[in-house]
């Protein structure tokens, strides 16, 4: 990268805008080419192409397979970005002092954060697994729990960072039990 300050805008723009066309397209041919009563919320996508692949004949079969691959792909390679994301945020988080030391382990061999990969993996395997349990076939319950046990989490998490931060942690000086407050007093004057 040559020209950062110009460069980064210019690769946000374009990713913007390609991550616009490349999901709100299909969506806009879905719903263009499907009646309403046949797109559900969870399995629209791939229902919506077996409709759509029937014009291919025999053929369509072997591109709806192909197309649920590819669905499935950009599934997994979209997880796999948020939770490498959100491992690179509890890293620093950790080195800044906002989060358990432990998580800010890098491997030295890879250079990914190890600990913090696995934790959140976990937290968003549990996740899925309690919505799935749950909310069985219903897809207005799955999202609820969903949304619910996401928030409820993002609540704990920041409420462990307030209160580690608050009360849990001394003050980053030497003999913090030594700092003292200086005010003056003056009958007419607000207390400094």
């Amino acid at each position: 990268m040559r020209d950062p300050q110009r460069d980064i805008p210019a690769a946000i723009a374009r990713a913007g805008a390609l991550t616009a066309i490349l999901y709100c397209v299909p969506i806009v041919a879905i719903v263009l080419v499907l009646p309403a009563d046949q797109i559900t919320s969870l399995t629209g996508f791939i229902d919506a192409l077996g409709s759509v692949f029937v014009v291919y004949g025999g053929a369509s079969g072997l591109l709806e397979a192909l197309a649920a691959g590819a669905f499935v792909g950009v599934l997994f390679a979209n997880g796999l970005t948020w939770l490498i994301g959100s491992s690179r945020t509890q890293v620093a988080a950790s080195l800044d002092g906002a989060a358990p030391q432990a998580l800010g382990l890098i491997s030295e061999r890879t250079g990914t954060p190890v600990r913090a990969t696995l934790i959140a993996g976990a937290v968003a395997t549990f996740t899925a697994g309690a919505a799935f349990a749950v909310a069985g076939d219903s897809d207005a319950k799955y999202f609820s729990v969903v949304l619910t046990l996401s928030m409820g989490i993002g609540l704990n998490a920041a409420v462990f960072t307030a209160v580690d931060a608050a009360l849990l942690r001394s003050l980053p000086y030497a003999e913090p039990e030594r700092l003292v407050h200086v005010f003056q007093d003056r009958g007419d004057m607000p207390r400094f």
